[in-house]
């Protein structure tokens, strides 16, 4: 794709806001942070083959950070108080415009954690590069690191387990199991909230979508929670 192209593509990309909640009580929860979701207004989701093919590219790759980057500054202006959620793939990370993305932001390290996602890397990246060292270098710039929809993809739990230590959020998305009846997941769910116990990680619960289910989880322990029952975002 050329400059134009892309940036014609980019162009079509906006960013949504979903409230990262902490519940107290039935009636009684606040908004911990946000997570930051990327749609297309053609496709009112998010453009997956999109996105793959714009982290392919050094170019393209700096092009859509340079949105990002925009993003994050206006957020920080906007909500000077609460915290950021940022997705990355693992492709990202071996272009250098993603380091310098994250050095431009760097003032608002504090403020600002790093997910993981779950998409398996392909081979190259795989074998060429150490996820614990671009983990170890992130935390070094001063951000929190979570792992996005843990027991999928790559975010297994022996992956968890292996970089424990260098990880704040762990986050399970309850999608990928949405066939498996309300009890089993829950005592799924319920063990990895001895393991965020365990190891002093924060556990968030995505894709709360009713009442009932977001006060079994509050019930169970599983206080930080995301979904369309919090909120499913908003453009600002």
């Amino acid at each position: 794709m050329t400059a134009y192209v892309i940036k014609e593509k980019v162009a079509d990309l906006y960013f949504v806001f979903q409230p990262i909640v902490k519940t107290q009580s039935e009636k009684s929860h606040t908004i911990s942070s946000y997570e930051v979701l990327l749609r297309s207004r053609k496709e009112g989701r998010f453009p997956i083959d999109l996105f793959l093919d714009l982290i392919s590219d050094e170019e393209s790759n700096q092009i859509l950070l340079d949105e990002y980057k925009k993003m994050v500054y206006h957020f920080m202006e906007s909500c000077p108080d609460i915290g950021l959620s940022l997705n990355v793939h693992h492709e990202q990370l071996v272009h250098e415009s993603t380091w310098k993305f994250l050095k431009d932001i760097q003032i608002f390290s504090n403020r600002i954690t790093i997910e993981f996602t779950e998409f398996v890397p392909d081979s190259y990246v795989r074998n060429n590069f150490s996820t614990r060292q671009w983990m170890c270098a992130i935390n070094k710039l001063g951000y929190r690191i979570a792992l996005d929809d843990i027991d999928s993809g790559l975010n297994s739990l022996q992956f968890v387990m292996e970089h424990i230590d260098l990880i704040k959020v762990i986050k399970f998305s309850l999608l990928p199991f949405r066939m498996m009846d309300r009890p089993t997941i829950l005592h799924f769910i319920e063990g990895w909230i001895k393991i965020s116990e365990r190891y002093n990680v924060a556990l968030v619960v995505e894709a709360v979508e009713d009442k009932e289910l977001a006060n079994e989880l509050s019930n169970l322990g599983a206080v930080y929670q995301q979904g369309y029952f919090w909120g499913r975002g908003k453009v600002l």
